[in-house]
C-alpha cells in the first residue's frame, strides 16, 4: 500500500488507502451501533494512521479525492452521531447507578 517509510507515492496506493480508511469507518460504524466502544477505539487507532498517510499525500489536494470526501465526511459524521448516542446510552446508565447507589446507602444508613 505504502513504501516503507509510510509514504504513498501513486494514486493506486492513494486509492487503496482511500478504501481501506471507508471499511474501517464502515466497521466502526457498524461496532459503534452494536456497543463495541472497545473495538471501535482499537480501529481507530488504524484509521488514524490512514489518515495521516492521505494528508501528508499531495494527492490530497487531487480529484481522486475529492470524489471520494463527501463519502468519507458523511461515514465519519455516522460514526460521531453512533458514538454520541453510545455516550448518551452509558450517562443514562451511569445515573441510574448512581441513584441506585444512594437508595442502597440512604437505607443501611437508617436501619
Amino acid at each position: 500500500m505504502t513504501d516503507t517509510n509510510g509514504a504513498i507515492s501513486n494514486e493506486l496506493q492513494f486509492k487503496a488507502v482511500i478504501d481501506e480508511l471507508e471499511g474501517l469507518l464502515r466497521q466502526q460504524l457498524e461496532l459503534a451501533r452494536k456497543g463495541n466502544i472497545a473495538e471501535v477505539e482499537t480501529l481507530a487507532g488504524k484509521t488514524h494512521i490512514l489518515a495521516e498517510q492521505m494528508s501528508e499525500s499531495e494527492l490530497v489536494a487531487g480529484p481522486l479525492f475529492e470524489e471520494r470526501r463527501k463519502g468519507l465526511q458523511e461515514l465519519y459524521a455516522q460514526l460521531c452521531l453512533a458514538l454520541s448516542a453510545q455516550i448518551d446510552d452509558v450517562s443514562q446508565s451511569l445515573g441510574r447507578v448512581c441513584k441506585a447507589k444512594k437508595t442502597v446507602t440512604l437505607y443501611r444508613d437508617n436501619v
